[in-house]
């Protein structure tokens, strides 16, 4: 097994700058781009020269790697991009450091909700509406704040065949538009629900 041997640094990317890194090196990465709150900051941009000479620069974008020979010096150039910190890893040599770099974010390719609406609703002993058909729902979710079981269903529930839902529990229905009916078996409870659509 080989040894993987490596440093991090972090560098301030609020000015325009340039560094001058001095040690052998054979693949430079920018592992992550912060703003101060410490959010990811996928817009960040570094150029990369590897050795003393004049050589290609080539710009190095997050989660990026730069893959030489061997060198004895890294320089570092960059345009003012104001509050962002950039953290690399430097490998001397490259061949004895391997790195599966993850993504930095997640790509969510969904329709996204463009509103969230809240509300209570009294369940009783006969079927109660909870929330109304909705053919632009992205999702609804019941929690139980009374103190009985409510059961959930279409709008024959019965206590015998709906869905159980404890006191102080929850239940997201996801992918469906169809209208959601409680009923208890005595009494009254109170659910909130919150929906997306």
């Amino acid at each position: 097994m080989k040894e993987a041997v490596y440093s991090k640094f972090t560098v301030d990317l609020t000015s325009a700058d340039s560094l001058i890194v001095t040690q052998q090196s054979g693949l430079i990465r920018l592992l992550r781009a912060v703003d101060s709150a410490g959010a990811t900051v996928l817009t960040a941009l570094v150029n990369v020269k590897m050795g003393p000479r004049d050589n290609e620069t080539l710009p190095m974008a997050l989660g990026q790697a730069v893959r030489y020979g061997y060198a004895s010096q890294v320089t570092l150039s960059w345009e003012a991009q104001s509050g962002v910190f950039a953290t690399f890893l430097l490998s001397p040599n490259p061949d004895n450091f391997d790195m599966d770099a993850s993504p930095p974010v997640t790509l969510v390719t969904g329709d996204l909700a463009s509103s969230i609406t809240p509300a209570q609703v009294t369940v009783t002993t006969s079927a109660t509406l909870i929330k109304a058909a909705d053919a632009s729902r992205k999702s609804v979710t019941v929690q139980n704040v009374g103190s009985a079981d409510v059961f959930l269903g279409g709008s024959g529930v019965a206590t015998g065949d709906g869905y159980k839902l404890a006191a102080g529990s929850a239940f997201t229905f996801s992918g469906t538009s169809a209208a959601i009916y409680g009923i208890v078996a005595s009494g009254t409870c109170d659910v909130h629900v919150i929906s997306e659509g």
